[in-house]
């Protein structure tokens, strides 16, 4: 019995792990539904099985400095994707760069904690 509890516990959070990152938003451009300093669960997109949808919150890689960015999905199709901040005055998205490629997407959010 203690083995097979081992043995679960493990699959578990390996599984959890591989699947899972957890990612701190910084700045104000997610304003006022993410904080400055708010934590977000965001799932992995592993094998680009998953499309994005409209209002979906993703985190990608940002073309212009190459850090990881969190916006809102405005509008997406089959390959590509176009991000908004909530706080448009304040936020860098694909107004300024343009849409991203679909399979840029490293996540979304699942849970904010």
């Amino acid at each position: 019995m203690w083995k097979f509890l081992i043995l679960f516990c493990s699959l578990l959070l390996i599984t959890v792990s591989i699947s899972f990152d957890i990612h701190k938003v910084k700045g104000i451009s997610m304003e006022p539904q993410f904080k400055d300093g708010s934590l977000v669960i965001v799932k992995r997109n592993l094998f680009n099985i998953r499309k994005t949808e409209k209002d979906d919150i993703v985190v990608f890689t940002n073309p212009l400095n190459g850090r990881l960015n969190i916006k809102r999905c405005s509008a997406a199709d089959d390959n590509s994707v176009f991000v908004t901040g909530f706080n448009l005055p304040e936020s860098t998205d694909s107004r300024h760069f343009g849409s991203i490629p679909a399979a840029d997407i490293r996540g979304w959010v699942w849970i904010k904690i």
